[in-house]
Formats: structure tokens, sequence, C-alpha cells
């Protein structure tokens, strides 16, 4: 009978083959959950908005002032007493398992700071931190920026100009009148033929400056920040948040009131002096000063979530609810 079966042979080669391939999968599988592992958690308690940077601190610990900004991960995290986090009114997001502050602050704009002339002051960007564990004191400044000041008004327009005066008129006097041209006698300087007709009229005075205009209203004063603080297990944890939008910048200042129109000049003076002389006019008043401008308004205060330990603060909404760990 013939046999159709492989030599002995090729069938323990072929499960030598079949065990290695098996190996190596289970070998490459292990690589991979092993990296896995080993990354850092990132307990997602809310979800992350888009951030311009992401740092990854193994343990770290802060003590003087230090800028940060973006999402920030780390296994623990100890604030010293000392210790001074300033966003620069960007979004901070700290990931950590263990969160250690003695008495540390978070701060988003200094005390005071505000925006540059006819600007609305900057809003605070989020401050999130989610933590498996926690202790001790933390402080929260969130403050929006103030308003700038506003932009000065502008000046108000110039007076308009004095009229000039009338220039002086002579006539011959009534016995001279029917024997002697007028320009005859002017020409021969006659006075005695002479008398003045019209008298020379003084310039008047230029009108009043226009008012200056209204300043500018100041800025508006920034957003404080969006605050959520979700901690697992709170362990004599305390946070101490401080949230102050931006006050509104001061008006700007009135424009200053128009140039008083020049005053108008005297009519002409009579060579014989037989009219009177004339005086130019006087300046016009400066117009008075523009009114201020309006205060900038206030920023708004934004919402705060504090999750402790599953006990809410009555400011938390659906998009602050943490998810399982």
């Amino acid at each position: 009978m013939y046999n159709n079966e492989p030599p002995h042979r090729s069938r323990t080669f072929s499960h030598s083959i079949s065990r290695l391939v098996t190996a190596l999968t289970y070998g490459f599988l292990g690589i991979v959950l092993y990296k896995i592992y080993q990354m850092p958690p990132a307990s997602p308690l809310f979800h992350q908005p888009k951030m311009v940077s992401s740092q990854v601190l193994r343990n770290k610990t802060i003590s003087g002032t230090v800028h940060l900004n973006g999402l920030v991960r780390a296994k623990s995290l100890r604030l010293e007493k000392d210790s001074r986090i300033i966003t620069d009114g960007k979004s901070l997001t700290l990931n950590v398992d263990s969160l250690i502050s003695h008495g540390g602050v978070i701060e988003t704009f200094a005390k005071d700071q505000t925006a540059p002339q006819g600007q609305e002051g900057r809003s605070a960007g989020s401050i999130k931190i989610r933590a498996i564990n926690a202790e001790g004191v933390l402080h929260i400044h969130g403050r929006g920026e103030n308003g700038g000041v506003g932009v000065s008004g502008g000046p108000g327009e110039a007076g308009a100009n004095g009229k000039d005066g009338r220039n002086y008129e002579l006539e011959l006097r009534p016995e001279f009148a029917n024997f002697l041209s007028l320009d005859h006698a002017i020409t021969a300087n006659e006075k005695n033929y002479l008398k003045c007709g019209s008298q020379t009229e003084d310039g008047q005075r230029g009108a009043p400056g226009q008012t200056g205009l209204e300043g500018n209203p100041g800025g508006r004063g920034g957003d404080s920040p969006y605050l959520s603080i979700v901690i697992g297990n709170p362990s004599n944890f305390r946070v101490e948040p401080l949230l102050t939008p931006g006050h509104g910048g001061r008006g700007g200042s009135g424009g200053l009131g128009g140039a008083g129109g020049l005053g108008g000049k005297a009519g002409e003076r009579d060579p014989l002096e037989l009219c009177r002389a004339a005086v130019s006019g006087s300046p016009g008043p400066n117009g008075l000063p523009g009114n201020p401008g309006e205060k900038g308004q206030d920023g708004t205060e934004r919402p705060v979530c504090l999750d402790l330990g599953g006990i809410q603060s009555p400011g938390c909404v659906p998009q602050f609810q943490k998810t399982n760990y």
C-alpha cells in the first residue's frame, strides 16, 4: 500500500517553525504591553482642551516662581511653601497621581496687571487639576487682566477768525462840494476841504474754539479662568480659590479744546488822520476740554468646579464631571 504522509523529518521541521512564530508573536506583544504599562497615567477626569504643548514630569518639586502652562503630566508633584506657578494667562492642565502642596500658589496674571492703552484685558485660560491623591493647601489666584486706559479724545476744531474791520471813508465838506472834487482834495492832502465820512472799524473778536472730543471708553477687563479641580482621594487637602475678573479700564481723557479764532484785522488807517485809528480784534477763547470716556466693562467670573472625593461644588457642570480612574 502507498503511503502519502510526509517523512518524519518534514513534520519535525514544520512544528519547530510553528513554535518559533508563536514565541516571537507573544514576545512582541509582551514588549508592547510593557511599554504601555510604563507610560504615565492619563487619568482622564474630564475632556482635555487642545494644548500647545505637553510636558511629562517624573517626580517634580517646585519652589520659587516658575512659568508653566499647557498639559503637564507627573507621577508626583510637590509644591513648596514659596512656590508660585504663573500661567501668563494661558491654559494649564495638571494631570498627576499625587499632589502635595505646602501652600503653593497657581496664578494667572500678576496683581493689577493692566493691558496697554486702548486694549481689552486678556481673559485667563482654564486651570484644570486632576489627581488621584492630594494633600495640603493649594491657593488659586485666578485673575483676569485689567482693561487698558481708553485713548484720549481728539482736539476740538479751531474757532472761526474774527471779521476784519471796515476801512474809513472820506468826503468833502458841504461848503466845498460844488467846486472841488473829492479825488483832487485827497490827492492834494487838503485836510481843510475834507471830513471823515465813515469811521474805520475795529476787527472783530475771534470765535471760541470747539469743545474737545469725548475720550474713548476704557478697555474691558478680562474674565477669570474656568477652574476645575478633581481629586480622587483628598487627604487633608484644601483648595482656596480667589477668582477676580479684570477691572474695566479708566476712560480716556477728553480732548483739548480747539484754539480760539484769530481776531479780525483793523480797518485801514486814514493817512490824514481825519478818522479814528482802529485796532485788531482779540483772539477768541480756547474751547473747553472734552468729557472723559466711560469706564470699561469689568470682566466676568467664570464657573468653578471642585470635586474632592466625589463631593462636588455647585459650580460643576457636565463637562467637568469626572470619569473612572
